[in-house]
């Protein structure tokens, strides 16, 4: 049985981008990702109601999965400095 917490895979992106892809920690910053790199757009694509960062209480299933009942997955892009976080944009 797959373990998703240790799940881990890599892709190439149409745009040439690695990206990681890999179950959350919880020391990821997905708020600031979040709100430093996803668009309005995004947000109400998601939340169906516009909205331009998440609360505590949203972010906590997200960082506290027990990979059983829930599975939070993050993608990261290769750049220069190394893995960084990308909720969206990754293809460009």
């Amino acid at each position: 049985m797959l373990n998703a917490s240790n799940y881990v895979a890599t892709e190439t992106l149409p745009n040439g981008h690695r990206l990681l892809i890999r179950a959350t920690e919880p020391n990821d910053d997905l708020a600031g990702a979040v709100e430093r790199k996803a668009s309005p757009q995004s947000f109400f694509y998601r939340f169906l109601k516009p909205k331009h960062y998440l609360t505590d209480k949203e972010l906590a299933p997200l960082l506290n999965c027990d990979f059983v009942t829930q599975v939070a997955l993050v993608g990261l892009v290769r750049q220069i400095s190394g893995w960084r976080l990308s909720p969206e944009r990754a293809i460009g």
